[in-house]
């Protein structure tokens, strides 16, 4: 998560081929669920496949945002060899349903990183997880946030108090093509003797602009999400104002769903609020 990459030329040149040149057909309607869910293209992930969909109300109306991940794709992972951070990262870029875009969704695309050793802070976040990075711009512009170029040394700059949300603290340091990170100042999970870490809500920002928000989950909750068939379900603190116009989460979920046979980690209910 928070990281100064040392080969992130080489990683990120292949992200761009990824989300540029994507070979699989258009988006569709899961063919197993209600046709007002729209599935983003499948990538493969471990043994399986991971891809975004939208949830539309009867009218239309986008009320939920999310990744699912199919049972399988949280096998055969890659183990690497020789540290922890983003260096090491599988880094998989996934595009969003066509379209959704025009109806107010904010999510240019997502990342889905693994992360085999966990990354720093050490004794954190130091365990195998997932950083699920939902992006409200586009890679084009992420590839300009690289150090040397005049946009990185802005990169730092916080948004004005208004559209951070409330509770939430910025951390030091600039990951290139990313941004900033902005930890949740009341979650336990950072809280000295707090539990040990399962998941997280992060909030981004680049520039002066909030760019993404980010859950990251371990592996090892998911898979004891699938064991108990619970569900983590929490409500999203607000930022008094945002800086465009759309559809903005109250929501987060991780859940199995064993109907469906997928892992999914969803930004739901969906409102819609103006830029101030």
């Amino acid at each position: 998560m928070i990281s100064h990459l040392a080969p992130w030329r080489v990683v990120l040149a292949a992200l761009v081929l990824t989300v540029t040149g994507l070979t699989v057909a258009g988006c569709d309607s899961e063919t197993d669920a209600a046709p007002t869910t729209l599935t983003g293209d499948a990538v493969a992930i471990g043994d399986g496949t991971a891809r975004t969909y939208v949830t539309l109300s009867a009218d239309g109306t986008p009320t939920a945002v999310g990744v699912a991940l199919t049972a399988d794709a949280l096998s055969g992972l890659p183990d690497h060899d020789g540290g922890m951070g983003h260096e090491m990262d599988d880094m998989h870029p996934l595009p969003m349903p066509a379209g959704v875009q025009a109806k107010g969704v904010l999510t240019d695309h997502l990342s889905l990183d693994w992360n085999p050793h966990g990354h720093e802070p050490a004794g954190l976040f130091t365990v195998p997880h997932f950083d699920v990075h939902f992006y409200t711009v586009p890679m084009s512009e992420r590839m300009t946030w690289m150090p040397g170029m005049p946009a990185f040394e802005q990169g730092a700059t916080p948004p004005a108090a208004a559209y951070v949300p409330a509770g939430y603290a910025q951390l030091p340091g600039v990951v290139p093509a990313m941004g900033t990170h902005w930890m949740d100042t009341t979650d336990p999970t950072y809280a000295a003797g707090g539990p040990a870490f399962t998941e997280v809500f992060i909030n981004g920002s680049f520039g002066g602009r909030m760019v993404f928000v980010e859950p990251m989950v371990t592996k090892a909750y998911l898979e004891s999400l699938r064991a108990s068939g619970a569900v983590h379900e929490e409500d999203l603190a607000q930022a008094a104002a945002v800086a465009a116009t759309g559809l903005y989460p109250t929501t987060y979920s991780v859940r199995y769903d064993a109907a469906r046979g997928e892992y999914r980690i969803e930004l739901g209910g969906l409102v819609r609020r103006s830029a101030a």
